[in-house]
């Protein structure tokens, strides 16, 4: 650690107008002017005084105008999902019943919503900022029938949702009832379904933990009788 004058320890606490608690005289002054500068506490009217400071001018981190520093260290804390890390949480889904950890996992990376299609399962991810990212095909392509059957597709909703069929399987029958795709919003944590003629077919609520899964089967069942 970097030791510095009482007076540069006072000018610091002065500075940062009580937004950060310095309990030490030694310390490492770059590692605090970041920290707050990426905080967005720093006093902006003072910053031109850190250039009488050697240990400020000597820093490499601070040649750069301090509203670059900010945004660079904004970036790394909003670092984007990638398809990797997506698909690496999708290989853990092997039944509807899984589909809510699933959703819960890829929010933590920051999606906020997506977009599937049934014909091949490829995917459009969007997320803050409009960070927007495409999946591959993850099978080969299926014919959507051109009429939807809505009584059918939710027979084979709940049967996917209690675990009875995989992934594939519930795309098929998707397929098979003209279910088109099918888009999550992480933020209303709703799945709508719709046809190849835009029409919402169906819209389920997506539980938000697995403790609550049970529940929500049974409400669906309930609500969605044939």
């Amino acid at each position: 650690c970097l030791c510095i004058s009482m007076f540069s320890f006072q000018f610091i606490q002065k500075t940062f107008a009580g937004n950060l608690l310095i309990n030490s005289k030694s310390f490492n002054p770059v590692a605090v002017f970041r920290a707050v500068i990426a905080d967005g506490t720093v006093d902006q009217e003072h910053t031109k005084e850190w250039d009488v400071m050697s240990v400020v001018r000597d820093s490499e981190h601070f040649n750069k105008p301090k509203t670059e520093l900010k945004a660079i260290s904004t970036n790394l804390q909003e670092e984007s999902f990638t398809i990797a890390q997506i698909e690496q949480e999708h290989e853990k889904v092997k039944s509807g019943a899984d589909f809510p950890q699933y959703i819960q996992a890829i929010k933590k990376l920051g999606v906020e919503e997506f977009v599937t299609h049934v014909s091949d399962s490829h995917t459009q991810y969007y997320g803050h900022n409009g960070h927007q990212l495409s999946s591959k095909a993850k099978y080969e392509p299926l014919v959507v029938a051109a009429v939807s059957h809505k009584k059918k597709f939710t027979k084979y909703l709940k049967m996917h949702q209690a675990g009875q069929t995989d992934y594939l399987s519930f795309c098929r029958h998707c397929a098979e009832t003209g279910i088109d795709r099918w888009m999550v919003n992480l933020s209303l944590m709703t799945c709508s379904y719709y046809d190849q003629k835009d029409q919402l077919i169906l819209t389920e609520s997506i539980p938000n933990s697995e403790l609550h899964y049970g529940q929500f089967i049974a409400n669906f069942l309930t609500n969605n009788s044939c």
